[in-house]
């Protein structure tokens, strides 16, 4: 009785103590206003990769339009992942409309699929200098583009992680995405900080086409279908350590859709967690410790119902910990993010937060098919 009472209370203190002291570093943390550097000199592919995002596309489009390259050098690089929805005669009805824009589209060659074949084709396609990603799906300031240079320009960068927030919408789904993508962003950008990334976004990332050349690309993982982004930071911080870096300027903020559903949502999270292989050690163990803490964490509610003094005060001191420090980050990164952040949501989240990771754990030990873009893995 007194084991289980300590491991519900020690990893509930030290779980409370990473987030306070995330929040305050956060905080703490004074964002530099982004310049715009005038030197055309510097050249700059923005690059996306899709694959039937139809429904999507125009919006997008009209914010790649609309982007403020002032200053450099841009040229846009759209490559099609066998998209069957019409997505490319979208993207070429946009081209004869603006011809002046120098977008290009490319198709992948048959036998090539996946993401990151698209991505690679296209950075290769280029002789820019600075390559800038994101997916189909998303939207930003028109200022995106000067942020994330300025960012990488003015502190000597080899790459520069952008935020990325999720719709938050109404239901109870997308608004737990919504405050979960937030604060794990955050987390990452609060580890570049230190100068020790952990994770970052593909939806705003930047880096140096030669860095990308340099490391290989995307080959050591390419198996894999998630990894373009955290999976090739970790390669670049191994080869420059301290070279990763944050824009954390709202002008940098890159919105996206959450999941729609429960099943795209498991999907997408299976997806996520196909990388956990190659992801440091470290990682690892502290996720897996955190996902076996949340497991006793759930097992411990029925104790609340025994007459028993420790056990109900070990029960009610872990979950207070655990709420009140969710509470103070996410209050802390909420602005950046635009999300809005109410006590008894976060509480009602708690339940759904403990299961799915035992569940997506679960999935991976039992090496479960999942599909994604219509393609199973």
């Amino acid at each position: 009785m007194n084991l289980f009472f300590w491991f519900l209370l020690l990893p509930a203190l030290g779980y409370a103590c990473l987030f306070v002291a995330a929040a305050r570093y956060w905080t703490r943390w004074k964002p530099k206003d982004a310049v715009v550097v005038e030197n055309p000199n510097i050249s700059i592919a923005v690059v996306a990769a899709f694959r039937n995002e139809a429904a999507r596309l125009p919006a997008f489009l009209e914010w790649w339009k609309n982007l403020n390259t002032k200053g450099y050098a841009v040229q846009f690089i759209l490559a099609d992942d066998h998209s069957s929805d019409g997505s490319g005669g979208l993207i070429r009805d946009f081209q004869q409309v603006h011809p002046d824009m120098p977008l290009k589209l490319m198709s992948l060659e048959e036998g090539m699929r996946g993401k990151k074949a698209a991505l690679s084709v296209a950075i290769s396609s280029s002789n820019a200098e600075l390559c800038l990603l994101t997916d189909a799906d998303c939207y930003g300031s028109v200022d995106w583009l000067q942020c994330m240079a300025a960012s990488m320009l003015g502190e000597g960068r080899k790459m520069v992680c952008g935020p990325v927030c999720l719709e938050q919408g109404r239901s109870f789904l997308r608004r737990f995405q919504s405050l979960e993508h937030a604060g794990l962003v955050a987390f990452g950008a609060v580890s570049m900080r230190l100068g020790r990334p952990t994770m970052c976004n593909g939806a705003s990332l930047m880096f140096y086409r030669h860095v990308w050349e340099e490391l290989g690309g995307y080959e050591a993982h390419r198996h894999l279908p998630g990894g373009d982004d955290e999976l090739f930071m970790r390669a670049v911080h191994r080869a420059y350590p301290g070279a990763v870096g944050f824009c954390k300027h709202p002008g940098a903020l890159v919105h996206t859709a959450a999941a729609p559903n429960l099943k795209s949502f498991m999907m997408q999270r299976l997806r996520w967690a196909s990388k956990g292989s190659m992801q440091g050690g470290a990682v690892r163990l502290f996720r897996s410790v955190l996902v076996l803490w949340y497991a006793v964490l759930l097992l411990s509610l029925p104790m609340l119902f025994r007459c028993n003094a420790l056990l109900t005060s070990a029960v009610l001191g872990a979950w207070s910990l655990k709420l009140a420090s969710e509470w103070f980050y996410f209050r802390s990164i909420a602005s950046l993010f635009r999300i809005r952040v109410h006590f008894a949501e976060l509480v009602s989240f708690q339940g759904f937060q403990t299961i799915y990771p035992l569940l997506i754990a679960l999935a991976r030990l039992l090496r479960i098919r999942f599909s994604w873009k219509d393609r199973a893995y």
